[in-house]
């Protein structure tokens, strides 16, 4: 089995390329553990609650074992559905307390 070197600056370069190429911008935790003398890396980021998220200023959505560059409308629809807004959510700046009629 091959590994790779892990140097000082090896885990903070890796999270660092992760959050320049994700948008909104993803930072992982990283772990590391020994396991027959070998180094396991592990990163780990919780899901954003905000979606889509875009690597490398491209969304995809995973189909089967596949991923597919998901299209505008798509990147529309699922950000609209993770923060579910309504007509209430939105002050109406052209009327006020005094337009309400109690009748």
């Amino acid at each position: 089995m091959q590994g790779v070197t892990i140097g000082k600056e090896t885990i903070p370069n890796w999270i660092n390329e992760i959050k320049s190429k994700t948008g909104p911008q993803i930072i992982p935790d990283a772990e590391m553990l020994t396991l027959e003398n070998k180094n396991i890396i592990t990163l780990f980021a919780p899901e954003y609650p905000i979606k889509p998220v875009s690597i490398r200023g491209r969304c995809y959505k995973r189909i089967g074992n596949s991923n597919h560059i998901i299209n505008i409308d798509e990147i529309s629809n699922e950000h609209l559905k993770t923060i579910n807004p309504s007509w209430d959510m939105y002050p109406d700046t052209l009327n006020s307390l005094d337009d309400i009629s109690i009748e």
